[in-house]
């Protein structure tokens, strides 16, 4: 996500400084702008592709998690399930 964002900020900006600034080494400012607003779509979209990643990403870590937590309470119960049938047994002693 940092990459698209600095990608988005080191090629856009500095080329609607360049179009308006510089008309003259452009074919014309139309062009300059044309080129740049391309820039920016694709830099937006490539932000926008960084940031489905990120989420799918994400998502998949949290089911993992969701299923180890699963897991420890299984064994929680399972210990204290033990843990009450040695106190059981102790007590009968």
């Amino acid at each position: 996500m940092r990459i698209s964002i600095i990608t988005l900020l080191s090629f856009v900006l500095p080329g609607f400084t360049i179009a308006q600034t510089n008309p003259a080494k452009q074919q014309s400012i139309d062009g300059g702008f044309e080129f740049y607003f391309l820039i920016l779509i694709a830099s937006l979209a490539g932000l926008l592709a960084t940031l489905y990643f990120q989420h799918k990403k994400v998502k998949r870590i949290s089911l993992l998690l969701e299923k180890e937590n699963d897991k420890n309470r299984q064994l929680k119960l399972a210990f204290e399930e033990q843990q009450i049938a040695l106190t059981k047994k102790t007590d009968e002693i």
